[in-house]
């Protein structure tokens, strides 16, 4: 598993032995098509080169590779889960979609009228073979409307929810705990969360789901982090959280923090400010370790600066690239 840096956003990289899942690969830092002589300088572009391998045409080889091969078939991302649809979380992904083959695509299905949004849909319509998986049913006729319109008639369009189990292999699988595909006040109150089974441990991915206002972790539970206590009480405790909205305050109230009682906490955050706040919340932060949770923080090294020499992606004092982590097992 591997949480990547990519600044103010989040990306994480789940590998079984012959299937990967991309959840997420969004930054409000790096955007989509940052390229320097035709190569990329993408995070998560460079992330997935080296883990991965290398895929995909001369704009998918990292600037930063001496020896680039290029025009190479293109390698497959099993799953892809676009958490919710906001730039933080999915401005990167039209890359992916640029280098590699994606087999599933897992969207909540609420519609944000953005750029960003709208390049994804269209990777969505163009790319052969893809499963589009949606908290919501396939309109007639299959197409999304965005910006402009997506014909999606040549996909297999399915519907998920809440329970659903997805096999990955023998001893791996993935089961969806929160699905909601309408659009609402806030987008974060569409997060995929999803429970990952990986042979001896378990990781929870939460994308932004949040309790609601600001609060200390002592406030009462709220919105999907409520909703999953009460539902599923015993399938949210895992091993790993990714914890929610990138440590805010909106988020990991006490109550649901110890109903996952992870030995890991997984913070991906960066500079750049929510409004008028960066995060992660030193509250939030200082609640963990109290706990007794090991936390793993991608903005680590953003106040000193990064001591890599060779950063994932371009090397300029920019966020990202520096603290990215990988737990085997």
């Amino acid at each position: 598993m591997h949480l990547i840096d990519v600044g103010t956003g989040l990306s994480v990289l789940v590998q079984g032995h012959d299937w990967n899942l991309l959840y997420d690969a969004g930054s409000a830092d790096d955007k989509s098509g940052n390229q320097s002589s035709g190569r990329s300088k993408s995070r998560v572009i460079a992330y997935l080169y080296a883990a991965l391998g290398p895929s995909g045409a001369k704009k998918c080889v990292p600037d930063s590779d001496p020896w680039p091969v290029a025009n190479l078939p293109e390698r497959r991302i099993d799953h892809m889960v676009l958490s919710h649809p906001h730039d933080d979380h999915g401005s990167l992904m039209d890359d992916v979609f640029d280098c590699y083959a994606v087999a599933n695509m897992w969207d909540s299905g609420a519609i944000n009228d953005t750029v960003f949004y709208d390049r994804i849909i269209e990777r969505v319509a163009a790319e052969q073979g893809l499963a589009y998986n949606t908290a919501v049913a396939p309109p007639q006729p299959p197409q999304i409307k965005v910006r402009k319109n997506h014909d999606l008639s040549g996909h297999t369009w399915r519907q998920f929810a809440e329970g659903d189990v997805i096999k990955l292999d023998d001893t791996a699988s993935f089961t969806i705990l929160h699905a909601n595909g309408h659009a609402g006040g806030d987008f974060n109150e569409n997060s995929i969360v999803i429970r990952m089974d990986l042979g001896s441990k378990s990781l929870l991915l939460v994308g932004d789901a949040e309790s609601g206002p600001r609060e200390l972790p002592s406030a009462a539970l709220g919105d999907v982090e409520k909703h999953l206590v009460e539902h599923y009480p015993a399938l949210i405790d895992t091993d790993i959280l990714q914890v929610g909205h990138h440590g805010s305050k909106t988020s990991s109230r006490a109550e649901f923090v110890r109903h996952v009682s992870p030995e890991i906490a997984l913070i991906s955050g960066g500079p750049k400010k929510y409004q008028t706040v960066t995060l992660p919340d030193a509250e939030i932060v200082s609640f963990l370790e109290g706990e007794g949770i090991r936390v793993l923080r991608t903005d680590a090294s953003d106040a000193a600066g990064c001591a890599v020499a060779d950063r994932f992606g371009r090397d300029e004092d920019r966020p990202g690239g520096c603290d990215n982590y990988l737990l085997e097992w």
